[in-house]
Parts: C-alpha cells; sequence; structure tokens
C-alpha cells in the first residue's frame, strides 16, 4: 500500500510524495511468499514423494502448500484445489 500525501502551496503549485509504509518494505526470503497475516510462508514443493517438514496440505498436483490456513478455500488453488489437510 502506498501513501499519497499532496502538497499545496499559496499559489496552487503542488508537490506529490510518495512513501510505503515500513510493513510493506519487508519483503520474505526467496521460496518464501508473504501472506496476508503478514507472516512469510513457504512456497508449495513439488516432485518429493512425501510431505516435507511443515507441509500443511497436499494439493491435487501432488505438491504440497505450507498455508498458514490450510482448511481455507485458498490453499492449493493454483494447484488443482486441496487433496487433503496435513495434521
Amino acid at each position: 500500500m502506498l501513501v499519497r500525501l499532496i502538497l499545496c502551496t499559496v499559489t496552487g503549485v503542488g508537490m506529490i510524495w510518495t512513501a510505503s509504509p515500513a510493513s510493506a518494505e519487508t519483503s520474505c526470503h526467496s521460496g518464501y511468499y508473504k501472506a496476508a497475516s503478514g507472516d512469510c510462508v513457504h512456497r508449495p514443493v513439488c516432485g518429493v514423494s512425501s510431505p516435507p517438514q511443515g507441509a500443511t496440505a497436499q494439493c491435487n498436483d501432488g505438491c504440497y502448500s505450507f498455508s498458514e490456513n490450510s482448511d481455507m478455500d485458498e490453499t492449493c488453488t493454483r494447484h488443482e484445489g486441496t487433496k487433503k489437510v496435513l495434521d
């Protein structure tokens, strides 16, 4: 989210200043994405024969998700949906 402030002078000449809030400046390491919670979450892992440590769901295409909300409909949406939620 960007914050825009418009400052106008008495003569009507304007100036625009744009800044990002501190939370938007923080990015996740490679292989991770920023979840809605703001946490960095491991991207899905594909091509493995067993669930990786920390996986929360298996997707229909065989990939494993690390979603914080594995019981939600959005889990595995780019991987043909959720096959099963893991313990």
